[in-house]
């Protein structure tokens, strides 16, 4: 067997299958990990009892992206135990690069002292693994994208030559390394797209092996509708349906995710391979521009903010605006801003604003977008308690953060932003398993370890067993716990003792080990997709 790196003692094993865990002695040789049962040599022993060892968690729906050049340690997902990140969702990705989404992400990267210097995905998943990263990152094209490329940001129905430009680039990025693609319905380009063009697109994700993860056109009164677009997407192309971040917004559609998950067992049962994600919180986080009328948001959220400045287009949108209640807005708060000029405005809700600037709710929106050039981001309340406690109990629902990794210091702690960059996991596990116990603590762990990694067709990742990558999380099941709050985000979770990425101890005692931060060896990879046939994907669907 040779000397171990670790000995873990007596530590009780979730093994990912959400069978009944064992005590037992876990070694990691390598980036590999040992289930021991007789004494064994290790540099490090490690006390387990009472302590629970899980696969790492795998983050299905995260958008850290190209921020991972900024920060590589993706400290916030290696403290809440993610080993594993997919990124590249909700339509938008690191590659094909066009002048909109580069746009975007070299704002972001100035304030690093850093420059978008690729272009296609293969390239950015390149320099992830030259540079190095903290996790294990795999990523989808996003269809926004590719949309874009094709036919900038023309809101009508795609062309037969544009279609089959859009199909090329899926099948490049596919063979780059993606695992999949995504669309973004509510943002454009995206929203432009219909299911004729997503169905012929998503062929191309299909035929090698990838699967088609949606933002959904409506969360609201049209979710079922939304639902059988999507399915009906699957249905067309061949590709697996994963629905982002499931749940239904505002109160008078709180109670339609039961039969929204009705439709998606249904699907099942007719033979497509479909699942969900979600995050376990009752508020939303996206762009402000959102809010505007689809005319104002063309071209995306700094063509918006232009478009603003002209007084004609600001009294149009104000005006549309006007129409919203005054419960919306004191339900939506400003998560971060740009300037320092309205950082005052980071907490606070757009009522709370509006008092302040002695405007109406509907022109401080207006107002605030045009002002941060697009770049403001908003947490929005809109989905009930019951809603997120059915969606979670579904066996084919996954653990996803929609969120970026974010830091404890430096530009990445600014601002006020959802509390699941730092709590999605450990909130699972402490409020949901042990306090109001809704699942059991072996389906919680399968919901962010197996589950995802049958899905992304990873056989060595998401479970504990002699050869299988070690990438695991050790935590108290009894102290486990999100910190992080809408009015302090920046809190990393209670009770995560230890992190493992692919045999590398990147946390120790809650905290990144000194060793990882002062630049040791990278501890993660870039997972590239698997060209496989349609098939073999569905002979993997039997392990979800």
């Amino acid at each position: 067997m040779g000397d171990l790196t670790f000995l873990l003692r007596k530590a009780t094993v979730y093994d990912g299958s959400a069978t009944t865990p064992v005590v037992a002695d876990v070694g990691i040789a390598g980036d590999r990990t040992v289930v021991v049962g007789e004494a064994a040599a290790a540099h490090e022993i490690i006390d387990c009892d009472g302590l629970v060892l899980a696969p790492g968690f795998i983050d299905i729906h995260g958008h850290s992206d190209h921020l991972l050049l900024a920060n590589p340690h993706a400290e916030s997902k290696l403290l809440q135990g993610v080993t594993t990140e997919v990124g590249g969702n909700c339509g938008f990705s690191p590659g094909p690069m066009v002048e909109s989404v580069r746009a975007e992400a070299q704002a972001d990267l100035a304030e690093f002292g850093l420059a978008v210097n690729w272009q296609t995905l293969g390239e950015f998943l390149d320099l992830l693994q030259r540079g190095g990263i903290g996790l294990n990152f795999a990523c989808l094209v996003g269809l926004g994208n590719v949309r874009a490329a094709a036919m900038g940001y023309e809101p009508r129905p795609a062309t037969r030559r544009q279609i089959k430009e859009m199909q090329g680039a899926v099948a490049t990025a596919m063979r780059e390394g993606a695992v999949g693609v995504s669309s973004g319905l509510i943002y454009p380009p995206g929203m432009a797209a219909n299911a004729d063009e997503l169905g012929e697109v998503c062929k191309a994700a299909a035929e090698l092996g990838g699967f088609y993860a949606t933002h959904m056109r409506n969360e609201g009164a049209e979710l079922l509708k939304s639902v059988g677009e999507a399915l009906e997407v699957g249905k067309r192309s061949g590709c697996a349906v994963q629905i982002s971040h499931l749940k239904a917004t505002g109160e008078a559609n709180w109670g339609l995710v039961e039969p929204a998950l009705a439709l998606l067992d249904f699907a099942r049962a007719a033979g497509m391979r479909v699942a969900a994600d979600q995050y376990p919180y009752t508020a939303t986080s996206t762009g402000l521009y959102v809010l505007l009328p689809d005319w104002a948001q063309e071209g995306g959220a700094e063509a918006a903010a232009e478009r603003l400045r002209d007084e004609g287009a600001r009294r149009r949108a104000g005006q549309q605006l006007l129409r919203r209640s005054k419960e919306d807005w004191q339900r939506i708060r400003i998560a971060t801003v740009r300037s320092e000029a309205n950082r005052w405005a980071e907490g606070l809700t757009i009522t709370e604003i509006a008092r302040r600037w002695e405007s109406s709710e509907a022109y401080t929106v207006v107002d605030l977008i045009a002002a941060e050039r697009g770049h403001v981001a908003m947490v929005r309340f809109a989905m009930s308690e019951a809603d997120v406690e059915r969606v979670m109990k579904h066996r084919q629902v996954m653990v996803g953060s929609d969120a970026a990794a974010r830091a404890t210091s430096g530009p990445l702690a600014a601002g006020k932003p959802h509390p699941r960059a730092f709590g999605t996991f450990p909130r699972v596990l402490g409020h949901y398993v042990r306090e109001r116990r809704v699942i059991g603590l072996g389906e919680a762990i399968r919901k962010m370890t197996r589950l995802p990694a049958a899905w992304l067709g990873l056989e060595d990742r998401g479970v504990v067993r002699r050869g299988a990558y070690a990438d695991l999380v050790l935590f108290d099941p009894e102290r486990i716990a999100d910190r992080a709050t809408y009015d302090d985000p920046i809190q990393p979770p209670a009770g995560i003792r230890s992190v493992w990425v692919n045999g590398r101890m990147v946390v120790r005692d809650g905290e990144l080990t000194a060793r990882f931060r002062g630049g040791g060896p990278p501890a993660g990879r870039v997972l590239r997709g698997r060209i496989r046939d349609s098939s073999q994907q569905r002979a993997d669907s039997s392990a979800d």
